[in-house]
């Protein structure tokens, strides 16, 4: 994971590597309770959406599965937006935070505004696409389920059943883990470049990035080995 780092936190020394851990550290115990807290909205979402699906083609048949569920991608919208705005401005606030702390006597404001900015527009495009991503997945599930149905003779209320059991429980709850990983992982590295480079723009600012490498299973090898490395804002990370 990259994170952003002030000038006074560059040298190598023994110290600045144990601020820089405990930083990643705190990070990442951030990422974890927001995703604790969003798992559950996301899972409720998707499978209250697919249980009206379900009910609208026992009732009616496959034909009125888009108008059922053209609520679902303004509900995940609902969330994830949520989502994105909340994580951005508590990771954001950390650079902001750590920047005042460094250079007390400057003045924030138009930085913050110009971050706020960034962040509504990342939301635009990036969480646009995502919604009508997660929206279609939830619907091609939903038509497996009942093509699955089809080819193992079940009736409509057999398959109105399917459509639940394929994409809700255990299924619909490990998808909203995944979700809420990506999406509160990817605003919080966002808001993070956000904030440095209208720190950096605005007041004239060094700040940079450093790949720090999580510690866990999780952690891959190419990642383990861009630990270390520094970029300026513009620089993409090499990690292979």
């Amino acid at each position: 994971m990259a994170i952003n780092t002030i000038p006074e936190y560059k040298m190598l020394t023994d110290r600045s590597l144990r601020q820089r851990r405990r930083e990643l550290a705190v990070q990442q115990r951030m990422l974890h309770g927001i995703e604790r807290r969003v798992v559950p909205l996301i899972r409720r979402v998707i499978e209250e959406d697919v249980a009206r699906a379900a009910e609208a083609f026992a009732a009616d048949g496959e034909g009125v599965l888009p108008f059922a569920m053209r609520g679902h991608q303004a509900n995940i919208e609902r969330v994830l937006v949520t989502v994105w705005k909340s994580s951005a401005d508590r990771f954001g606030q950390r650079i902001f935070a750590a920047s005042q702390k460094a250079w007390w006597g400057l003045e924030f404001k138009y930085a913050g505004d110009t971050f706020r900015r960034r962040v509504d527009d990342w939301i635009a495009t990036y969480g646009g696409e995502k919604i009508v991503n997660i929206t279609n997945t939830t619907m091609k599930q939903v038509r497996s389920a009942i093509q699955q149905g089809e080819s193992q003779g079940f009736n409509v209320n057999e398959t109105a059943k399917l459509i639940v059991e394929q994409t809700g429980g255990t299924i619909a709850k490990a998808r909203s883990r995944v979700i809420a990983r990506t999406e509160v992982h990817n605003a919080a590295v966002a808001a993070g470049d956000f904030a440095a480079e209208s720190l950096n723009e605005d007041l004239d600012l060094e700040l940079v990035r450093e790949w720090i490498s999580a510690e866990d299973l999780r952690r891959r090898p190419s990642h383990a080995r861009a630990d270390g490395q520094r970029r300026d804002m513009q620089t993409p990370f090499d990690v292979g």
